[in-house]
């Protein structure tokens, strides 16, 4: 997206025509993609798609997790 100066999108629930994305990420190529969320479909999302995944520890119980 930031390699044009403008851009069309049409999607499931939106649609953009002429869009502009200002200010330019200055990242390249792409900006890092993060999340967070500690249910199961946030940290299944986060293998697939992103970067960087913040996550919530459930337990300070070693032995929670199964490891000793």
């Amino acid at each position: 997206m930031d390699a044009e100066e403008e851009f069309d999108f049409a999607g499931r629930f939106y649609n953009i025509k002429k869009g502009w994305l200002q200010p330019k990420p200055i990242q390249k190529p792409y900006p890092v993609v993060m999340n967070a969320g500690g249910s199961e479909k946030g940290r299944h999302f986060a293998t697939k798609f992103c970067d960087v995944a913040f996550v919530a520890v459930q337990s300070h119980d070693p032995t929670a997790s199964g490891r000793r």
